[in-house]
């Protein structure tokens, strides 16, 4: 890490239910949050219009971005923190329900 770190961010996940932790590196020039402000840029939306739904840390800086940030409730549990709203797992719609609470539909 040290002799990346100049170059690179990391992420690292919370453990998982076996203990299990995950890492990745991310380019300091390149994030999912800059993606955000690029696009807004780009297409001349407001930030203040902008949603991001995530459930990594790998997603951290988008939710950040992103005038509301939802992370799933199956996601990591440090995201769900700096989150706006936690909304149900994938596999239980969760997407649908954000998009419900959220009045997109």
């Amino acid at each position: 890490m040290q002799a990346l770190q100049d170059e690179f961010d990391f992420c690292i996940q919370d453990e998982d239910a076996c203990g299990i932790g995950n890492g990745e590196l991310a380019s300091k020039a390149f994030n999912k949050g800059k993606a955000v402000e690029r696009l807004c840029e780009y297409l001349g939306v407001a930030r203040t219009d902008t949603i991001a739904v995530g459930d990594s840390m790998n997603d951290l800086e988008m939710l950040q971005a992103a005038e509301t940030g939802v992370c799933m409730a199956n996601g990591s549990p440090s995201l769900q923190k700096i989150a706006d709203l936690v909304c149900p797992p994938v596999m239980e719609d969760g997407l649908y329900k954000a998009f419900e609470a959220l009045r997109l539909m």
